[in-house]
């Protein structure tokens, strides 16, 4: 129990570098989350073929449905030209539109701005925001600031956290 420290308390006057970015920043997972996915292609060795179409965005609102893996209640998200996802930061007082801080964010190697979901015209884009653990849309990891199509029933992996994101139309016919 001696060899506890307190992250927050602000005594330990001899802290290394990689120390100091351990409590500033989100937990490495990289290597965890890369076994995880070898796993899921093992299991799903047809993951990458399934293409769904869906009609083009309408309306002046985004409707999102988010399944977080492993929890029952969905995340609901409306937003008109753009959604950052990624973790709540009390001391600067940020919190992302789609926050996934509830979820155990930080231990799940999510960063405070991870990735963002942006319309352009009539279809949206998942970009990675330079994230440390990386943006995977499924199953294939995003470059940094590079968007990719997102579509309807998509699986997102942020960290260890993975999500399928139900696009909903303003108006139901």
């Amino acid at each position: 129990m001696d060899d506890f420290k307190n992250p927050f308390d602000g005594s330990d006057t001899q802290s290394d570098d990689n120390e100091k970015e351990s409590q500033n920043t989100t937990h490495d997972v990289r290597a965890e989350a890369e076994e995880a996915i070898k796993r899921y292609f093992e299991s799903h060795p047809t993951a990458e073929i399934t293409i769904e179409k869906v009609a083009p965005i309408k309306g002046d609102s985004i409707h999102l449905l988010i399944e977080v893996q492993g929890w029952a209640d969905p995340i609901q998200v409306i937003f008109s030209t753009e959604a950052v996802i990624g973790r709540r930061d009390p001391m600067l007082g940020f919190t992302p539109e789609i926050d996934l801080t509830s979820f155990g964010g930080y231990q799940m190697g999510i960063s405070r701005k991870h990735a963002c979901i942006q319309r352009k015209g009539d279809r949206l884009e998942l970009v990675d925001l330079d994230s440390r653990n990386g943006t995977f849309l499924n199953g294939k990891r995003l470059e940094p600031n590079q968007p990719a199509h997102l579509t309807h029933h998509d699986e997102i992996r942020l960290g260890k956290i993975i999500m399928t994101i139900y696009v909903q139309q303003e108006e139901l016919t």
